[in-house]
């Protein structure tokens, strides 16, 4: 393992130096002239089966044992795991405040085993903010006064390592992954380039993924941003906002109180969504929505589509263009309202039990793109695009 350790003290301060240590330097720095800066690098060679584990939550919700609440985590084609801590303290007492720092130890970075672990252990217990400083307990019962103190973290991982990321009350910033990531979130804001496979349990987090290749999620009481998602599976999701620019495939298993904005979808196979809405600006291939109390909206149906398939109730659905020359229509509906342009032709309707059986065409009654919408208590508006 190489380890390089960097000092930046104050004039008053003598730059001291510790057996140990690898190579030293001073780092450029624009701090109070009393500020102490301390930058730590260590390294290690890994492969593409190590799996990196890193858990960055903390049992003090108040406080992250870094006082830092935010992290980077860069990618690279390096086969290295490299960590840059960056400690820097605004000294009530000098001598108190380089003795904190000789007194943090962070676990080291070494491939003992698989996965390999880095977490936010630095030897703080309790940190509290009291007369404008804080007062920081150590593991082992020392105690340190200071202005102020704040532990940087940032990461270079191999793009091509699996990553399991666990983490709370936080700020993270991720670059681009060619391998799997495993991602527990609660109360996080993340932002990532690429993932090209992800399983994502988050709470309370706002999410920015660039691209996907394939992703499971669990969400609730999230906000999830993406501009491109290859095959998407939403197992359990609650509460949450979805805005993505495009989705090639997107199947949901349970869906209560979302809101899903695409701009562009292939194809949806949705089995159970309660109070959930949809807004799709354009769809082009399928779409398959068993709901109840929840709207769905989309605004151009694209010419190749095959099929639409509505099971819902007490909401309102409406296709706003449609560009295909000729579909069949299918409805099975009970107190439903319906809103349709002249392009859409009646072929027959009919009434049974309280239920309006109904079958439509545009352009040619043998279609094959099928539309069937079976709703209770709705409003069906269609546009045929003439």
């Amino acid at each position: 393992m190489k380890a390089k350790k960097y000092y930046c003290l104050s004039s008053l301060i003598v730059l001291f130096v510790l057996n140990n240590q690898a190579s030293f330097a001073i780092i450029n720095c624009e701090y109070p002239d009393d500020t102490i800066l301390r930058e730590i690098i260590d390294e290690i060679q890994v492969n593409q089966s190590n799996i990196l584990a890193i858990d960055y939550t903390t049992s003090l919700p108040a406080h992250m044992p870094t006082n830092s609440d935010q992290f980077e985590i860069f990618t690279w084609d390096k086969p290295v795991i490299k960590r840059i801590i960056i400690v820097k303290v605004d000294p009530a007492n000098t001598k108190e405040a380089i003795d904190f720092i000789d007194n943090i130890q962070f676990s080291n970075l070494e491939p003992v085993d698989n996965p390999i672990h880095i977490n936010l252990s630095c030897g703080a217990r309790r940190i509290e903010a009291s007369h404008k400083k804080w007062d920081v307990t150590m593991v082992d019962g020392k105690k340190f006064a200071m202005k102020g103190y704040n532990i940087k973290v940032v990461l270079y991982i191999p793009k091509s390592i699996e990553l399991h990321l666990k983490s709370n009350l936080s700020k993270i910033s991720l670059g681009d992954l060619s391998n799997k990531a495993v991602l527990d979130l609660r109360s996080v804001r993340l932002k990532a380039n690429s993932i090209k496979e992800l399983t994502l349990k988050a709470t309370n987090s706002k999410i920015q993924i660039n691209e996907l290749t394939q992703a499971n999620i669990e969400a609730k009481h999230c906000e999830i941003n993406s501009s491109s998602i290859h095959q998407l599976q939403i197992r359990k999701s609650s509460f949450t906002e979805y805005n993505f620019d495009l989705v090639e495939q997107l199947d949901i298993d349970d869906s209560k109180e979302d809101t899903y904005t695409i701009k562009e979808l292939n194809e949806i196979q949705c089995s159970h969504s309660l109070f959930s809405n949809y807004y799709i600006n354009r769809l082009n291939k399928k779409l398959s929505i068993t709901s109840m109390n929840g709207d769905v909206i989309i605004d151009e149906l694209q010419p190749d589509f095959s099929e639409i398939k509505l099971n819902n109730s007490f909401s309102i659905i409406k296709i706003g263009s449609a560009k295909t020359p000729n579909f069949l229509l299918n409805t099975h509906t009970k107190l439903t309202q319906y809103y349709f342009d002249d392009g859409i032709k009646m072929i027959e309707m009919k009434e049974e039990s309280g239920y309006r059986w109904g079958r439509y065409f545009k352009g040619s009654k043998n279609s094959s793109p099928t539309i069937s919408i079976d709703c209770k208590q709705c409003e069906v508006h269609f546009m045929s695009g003439i």
